[in-house]
């Protein structure tokens, strides 16, 4: 790729990109700068850099893909446009990917030749911070007692350390939580999980890790998106111990920001049981995403218009 298309981007690149992403103002969890470099191992990253905008292009299997511009709105259509010519120049199908309902409506009003996918698998959900942190009211109650159940079983035997003060012991747990796995999914969650703990100082995001027995056995990474929305990027526990998760997340949202309304808890990746599980904590939305293809969408999660 020459110096008028894209270009790899580089942990030296993570500043600029942050710069144009606080631009955008979006809450969709795929345009978060933990989310991109955790990924990166397999969706690599390409930018291209004008002074209005910033383009990310990604590619998965076969087929490259835009993420939406990042840039303040009134950039959207310069941005949209630029990025159908670079695609153009490299003789590659025009695909945006992670697109909500603004920016896709926004594109469909500048080509005629898109065809949409609802990307159901990648919908994310919001919750408000006083959900996780009381999970009060009836509809709560089953998510309630388990806290409960894990409080009266261990709460004298559980606590919270910073994530970057126990990185070994994380590390430890991680692999052992995986054990042998042929999933590539999981193997590449795990080569990005390691690239960030090893980057502890490049990278912008908050952790803790909680011990039981003194062994850790979860942990959580997040991630500011602005001044109201807190991103779960990572969260881990041992699946074997009923109510682990509810006091990682009340507990670590007890000591972290105080001041955010909401948290992003990302996507499902159409895994059916983890979307029964955030579909139990009532969030009070879903941020719907859309798949736009020049040619047939190849995405088997999406369903097509």
């Amino acid at each position: 790729m020459n110096d008028s298309s894209f270009s790899l981007v580089t942990t030296e690149d993570i500043d600029l990109i942050t710069y144009y992403l606080k631009k955008a103002k979006y809450h969709e969890s795929n345009h978060n700068i933990i989310n991109m470099f955790l990924w990166q191992d397999m969706f690599p990253l390409f930018k291209f850099v004008d002074k209005n905008f910033m383009l990310i292009m990604s590619k998965h299997n076969d087929t490259h893909f835009l993420f939406m511009p990042l840039c303040e709105k009134e950039f959207v259509k310069e941005g949209l446009l630029k990025g159908q010519e670079l695609f153009q120049q490299m003789n590659l199908d025009f695909v945006l990917s992670a697109t909500t309902k603004e920016v896709k409506d926004t594109a469909l009003q500048l080509f005629d030749n898109l065809q949409v996918c609802t990307a159901r698998d990648g919908y994310d959900y919001v919750y408000t911070r006083e959900s996780i942190v009381t999970l009060s009211g009836k509809k709560l109650q089953k998510r309630r007692n388990l806290l409960n159940k894990f409080k009266k079983e261990y709460e004298d035997r559980v606590f919270l350390a910073p994530i970057h003060t126990v990185i070994p012991e994380v590390l430890q747990f991680f692999s052992d939580y995986l054990e042998e796995t042929d999933d590539d999914y999981l193997i590449h969650e795990r080569n990005g999980i390691v690239n960030l703990l090893g980057h502890i100082e490049i990278f912008d995001y908050q952790g803790a890790a909680l011990f039981v027995d003194n062994q850790v056995k979860g942990f959580i990474i997040t991630s500011l998106v602005d001044d109201t929305m807190v991103q779960i990027n990572i969260e881990k526990a041992d699946k074997t111990i009923p109510g682990i998760y509810q006091y990682l997340e009340n507990e670590y949202f007890k000591m972290f920001y105080n001041e955010i309304q909401y948290i992003n808890k990302e996507d499902d990746m159409g895994r059916l049981n983890l979307r029964k599980a955030k579909l139990a904590s009532k969030p009070i939305k879903l941020i719907k995403k859309y798949r736009l293809c020049q040619g047939v969408c190849d995405d088997n999660q999406s369903q097509c218009e």
